[in-house]
């Protein structure tokens, strides 16, 4: 299923994000959608809603090798693959504040580690998900009650 709309990061703390195309990605293989202009103001997910800014959707589709540069803080959304051939993205973060010092393949001894996209692994995390996914206005929901509560969330990662 579509992924809900989000931002990569804090708004503040912005980085640049080169997508490499590794096959062509197309509106059935789920080619991102993007919010164009969405970057260029903090918008806490209230106004997001309120303004219907998902009314931008602009779906890329990209032939293999092509590149897409976009920066952390431009809404988005991951799109389901109806084919039955995955379709892999290659992704490069520039200027993320998060990111280790010195060589990366060091980091975990080389070894490849694998994070929780979402929601933790736990048996909550995991009930979580699945009502979400069963109901997903839930989720809009609940993340427009929370941007009420903490409008500024998101915004700097020292608020």
């Amino acid at each position: 299923m579509a992924q809900h709309y989000h931002i990569d990061g804090a708004y503040l703390d912005d980085f640049l994000i080169c997508n490499l195309a590794v096959v062509d990605t197309t509106l059935n293989n789920g080619a991102i959608d993007l919010l164009p202009g969405t970057n260029r103001e903090f918008m806490p997910f209230w106004k997001y809603a309120l303004t219907r800014q998902y009314n931008k959707s602009t779906r890329l589709e990209m032939q293999a090798g092509d590149v897409l540069l976009r920066k952390s803080n431009l809404w988005h959304r991951g799109m389901p693959n109806k084919s039955k051939v995955a379709r892999p993205l290659l992704s490069f973060t520039f200027g993320e504040k998060g990111a280790p010092e010195g060589d990366p393949f060091e980091v975990n001894n080389g070894d490849f580690e694998f994070y929780a996209n979402w929601y933790r692994t736990s048996r909550a995390g995991r009930a979580r998900e699945r009502t979400f996914k069963m109901f997903p206005l839930s989720y809009s929901a609940y993340r427009f009650a929370t941007s009420l509560r903490d409008s500024k969330r998101g915004y700097a990662s020292w608020d």
